[in-house]
């Protein structure tokens, strides 16, 4: 004998079920709207598809055969498997849980996510974090990535972008930095050695720009890098005076572990904007939701007042 499709054979078995639970083919096909003798032909096709009898019939009781014990409770398996089956997926939608897998550019992921980690692993312990640093790109559906943070000027037409701060440039200095009375105008950086990036540095100049000029400052970097992290150890370390983008400079300043020279001045560089980029809403897990909803807010706590008192340290928004 062939084996049934399982396609074919299920429906029957939680028919089965049915007929064992309320005790006879009129009470089981009062529930699913059949007559009995429309019950009793659908047992009759399931037992002809296992190949066995299921029910000794007689006028007074149905009673199972050894094989009907066996299907019943492998049906009953079944159902239980499944409903519990329904329910963990229905909390997928509803509570976050599991692994969310989420990438960034390594300036910017240990700079913005690594330092808050803890606390959204915290609110939410159901969840771990696989945060993947790495300056490649990575595709979100193939490497199984659910958020990415990019910095680009052209968005995937796939994928949703939740715009998170436009990158700026300032000049800080070292708390041990000697020389923050003689920087009064960007020209007064020509006679001091700086840690600069790469990204604003042009010709042997960096541009500077306030509400009324803008100025293009000559200098020689005494460290001229392609990683901001490396143009800050160099501030901190000795150097004592540099250029960072806003989202290192901001908190450092906040914190009271940088000061800020030239506040009416601001670095002139290209337009760069910072990206969340997810799947459509609708299918997004909980998980990456929720961890969107909590970078958001981490970001507009970087902007409360103290910082916003930094005139144009900042260009964050929470759109």
């Amino acid at each position: 004998m062939s084996k049934a499709n399982p396609a074919s054979i299920m429906p029957l078995m939680i028919m089965f079920c049915e007929v064992i639970e309320f005790g006879s083919f009129s009470a089981a096909g009062r529930k699913l709207g059949l007559s009995p003798s429309a019950v009793s032909r659908q047992i009759g096709k399931l037992e002809g598809l296992v190949g066995a009898t299921l029910l000794n019939r007689s006028t007074r009781a149905l009673t199972m055969t050894e094989a009907g014990l066996d299907v019943f409770n492998t049906a009953q398996h079944l159902l239980n498997t499944t409903l519990s089956l329904q329910t963990r997926v229905q909390s997928y939608n509803t509570e976050p849980q599991g692994l969310l897998r989420v990438t960034a550019p390594i300036t910017l992921g240990k700079s913005l996510l690594a330092g808050s980690a803890y606390r959204f692993l915290e609110k939410y312990p159901a969840v771990s974090l696989d945060l993947i640093f790495t300056d490649s790109v990575l595709d979100l559906s193939k490497d199984a990535v659910e958020l990415a943070i990019r910095v680009t000027d052209s968005l995937p037409d796939h994928l949703v972008a939740r715009e998170l701060f436009s990158v700026s440039y300032v000049l800080v200095c070292s708390l041990g930095f000697s020389g923050e009375s003689q920087v009064t105008h960007p020209d007064d950086l020509s006679s001091m050695q700086i840690s600069v990036p790469k990204e604003v540095y042009a010709y042997d100049r960096i541009t500077f720009e306030s509400d009324e000029t803008i100025f293009s400052a000559k200098c020689l970097p005494r460290l001229l890098a392609n990683n901001s992290e490396a143009v800050l150890s160099s501030i901190v370390e000795g150097i004592g005076i540099g250029i960072l983008p806003n989202f290192i400079a901001a908190p450092m300043v906040a914190a009271g572990q940088l000061r800020l020279l030239l506040p009416a001045w601001r670095v002139v560089s290209k337009k760069q904007k910072v990206y969340l980029l997810s799947h459509a809403t609708n299918r997004m897990s909980p998980r990456a939701k929720k961890y969107t909803e909590f970078l958001i807010d981490e970001l507009r706590g970087l902007t409360s007042q103290s910082l916003l008192e930094l005139r144009e340290l900042t260009a964050f928004s929470t759109n």
